[in-house]
């Protein structure tokens, strides 16, 4: 805006004058040979995909399965410790529940997960797809167990 007592000459010119410096100060110039400083502003969210880093990781085996909680024997990933945990199903996604039985094997991961700038506590539960066994694989274990019995003498 242009006061009323500035002649329009002088308006037209301070305004040209204003976005020739606007023009250079884009270019990296103020017109007076002295570069334009700007200061580098961080993104707010400068990786937005998810990432996890694990301080802790376990293989586990569920050893039995009751109301809210199931029971598992746990191998330290990085210790190698052993434990037996009893841990709440809510820590199960609904469909992990689905592929949890007892003898099933999975992969337990305590760590801090960043989603777009944030970082949260997580304790991800994930279960393996294991094979179903055959009867084809029940016979063919008889028939070896058998073997080793008959070469051992453990009959």
């Amino acid at each position: 805006m242009v006061p009323n007592d500035v002649p329009a000459e002088a308006a037209s010119s301070a305004t040209t004058g204003r976005d020739a410096n606007v023009a250079e100060a884009a270019n990296g110039s103020r017109g007076d040979g002295l570069p334009v400083v700007r200061p580098e502003v961080p993104e707010c969210f400068p990786d937005r995909s998810p990432s996890l880093f694990p301080k802790q990781e376990w293989a586990g085996r569920v050893t039995a399965i009751t109301n809210g909680a199931f029971d598992a024997h746990l191998r330290d990933l990085y210790g190698g410790g052993r434990e037996v945990a009893t841990i709440g199903l809510e820590e199960v996604s609904p469909e992990d529940r689905t592929r949890m039985r007892v003898g099933s094997l999975f992969h337990w991961v305590m760590g801090y997960e960043t989603v777009g700038g944030i970082r949260s506590n997580v304790s991800r539960i994930v279960f393996l797809n294991s094979p179903r066994m055959t009867e084809r694989d029940l016979k063919a274990g008889r028939e070896w167990a058998d073997r080793l019995r008959a070469k051992w003498n453990l009959d």
